[in-house]
């Protein structure tokens, strides 16, 4: 009753005063302006989303908050660029290119070998001499470069569109809600909005298996790096913090840095088998920046050339379809086709390694002495596997290492180690292979059915 006779009261002294503006109609107004601004929004926006949305929640959205998720993760808003940044950014980027003109000029056509041995990062880059007949016209050129964009930069208006503006301010709002979790649902299904404790079961539902999992309470990564430098030393690569290869520094160049990170573990929503709170979800770690990340990224440097003689292995679903296209399948054949179940945390280590050693052995790919090197890194690698959740440090004592670099190569080899002797007993038309998904086409139904028991 006391707001309605304010507003009343503001009313009359608006009539008598055409300047006047009382603090409630100014609120009124902005009210009033929000408002437009939301509806224009998502009549604007909602004919371009194309993203669905599970809402698992118990928060209900605004038509505002259904439009901005409905546009997708990978929907960029026009940006709010800072001009000294932007000059600062542009400058980095004009030099970098000087240097690759230069670098260009200076090594000619001579040919390049790439390294399986991880670029050490933050490393000063090295920059080609000074050449008299081409120094000068390129300073001029790179000069000229960096004034255009400056002249560009002046010239250009960067603001936010009042649109965007509301877009960015309902994100901010959404990921501040710490009563709510959004993730993208598992195989591109859309965006789930779950209840945050919700979420959390679905996690611990993984983390909570202690055959796979254990809590760790002292955690020591001094103690794990020492373990890469035992095997350093084994193999000549290390003798003391001053005399190593540039293989070791590689390997180790995260041992002191502040980016050194314990990987966080997280999943997606599988809402294609359930949309009942706890949805199950496919667990994903991220290993950047990781203990054994340079290890596993050159681990697989080393294996990847492997694959390409590997018959049963193919590299994509689009190879399949063209040799089908001139492939004739025997009268009576049966089509196989397989999937294999969980696959990275099923692979036992030791025999893993085990097998991968006697399939490179078998391709005589390495010298002893380098296959000895591979095996006891790649060991270390699937063995100081930790991952993070809720500041809980767990460590992965069972399986693959989840979102390790060399988890595809590792179990594609793995794998062929396992299937192809199976292969030379029973009569194929074809077989190949996509990391766990299998199809193959054998005689008959029974050796399909063999093939499908030994390899189990």
């Amino acid at each position: 009753m006391f707001t309605l006779n304010m507003l009343r009261m503001s009313l009359e002294l608006a009539k008598e005063n055409p300047t006047y503006q009382s603090p409630i109609l100014q609120k009124i107004s902005k009210e009033q302006a929000k408002a437009s601004i939301e509806i224009k929004f998502v009549d604007k926006y909602s004919t371009i989303t194309n993203t669905a949305i599970f809402n698992t929640s118990s928060l209900i959205l605004t038509p505002v908050q259904k439009v901005v998720l409905g546009l997708g993760t990978k929907y960029i808003p026009y940006p709010k660029t800072d001009f000294k940044e932007n000059i600062m950014k542009m400058t980095d980027a004009i030099s970098t290119y000087g240097r690759r003109i230069r670098l260009a000029s200076f090594f000619g056509h001579s040919p390049y070998t790439p390294s399986s041995i991880p670029t050490i990062e933050n490393k000063e880059k090295w920059h080609p001499p000074i050449m008299n007949n081409f120094d000068k016209p390129f300073r001029d050129y790179i000069e000229e470069c960096r004034n255009r964009q400056v002249n560009y930069f002046v010239n250009s208006k960067s603001f936010f569109h009042e649109s965007d503006q509301l877009l960015l301010n309902t994100l901010n709002r959404l990921s501040k809600n710490t009563h709510i979790t959004i993730k993208p649902a598992d195989k591109n299904l859309g965006l789930v909005i779950m209840n945050t404790l919700d979420y959390k079961i679905s996690c611990l539902q993984h983390l909570n298996d202690i055959t796979t999992y254990s809590i760790i309470q002292n955690y020591d990564k001094d103690v794990i790096y020492d373990r890469l430098i035992t095997i350093l030393k084994r193999h000549k690569l290390y003798e003391a913090r001053t005399v190593r290869t540039p293989l070791a520094n590689s390997l180790l160049q995260l041992q002191n840095q502040p980016s050194l990170r314990i990987a966080p573990f997280y999943t997606l929503p599988k809402i294609h088998k359930s949309i009942t709170p706890p949805i199950p979800g496919r667990p994903i770690v991220s290993s950047n920046s990781t203990l054994t990340y340079h290890a596993s990224v050159y681990l697989d440097r080393e294996l990847q050339p492997i694959l390409k003689k590997l018959k049963t292995v193919c590299t994509s679903g689009r190879s399949i379809i063209l040799q089908m296209e001139s492939f004739k399948a025997p009268p009576g054949s049966t089509i196989l086709c397989a999937d294999v179940t969980s696959l990275y945390p099923n692979i036992p280590i030791d025999i893993g390694i085990a097998t991968v050693r006697r399939v490179l052995q078998d391709l005589n790919c390495f010298t002893t002495g380098h296959l000895n090197f591979l095996m006891d890194l790649l060991h270390w690698v699937l063995t100081e596997n930790y991952c993070i959740f809720d500041e809980v440090i767990y460590h992965q004592i069972k399986g693959t290492a989840m979102g390790t670099p060399t988890a595809v190569s590792y179990s594609n080899i793995f794998l062929y180690g396992i299937e192809a002797p199976i292969l030379l007993k029973y009569g194929h038309s074809y077989y190949t292979r996509y990391i766990d998904d299998v199809f193959s086409i054998f005689h008959s139904r029974e050796q399909a059915q063999l093939f499908i028991t030994e390899f189990n």
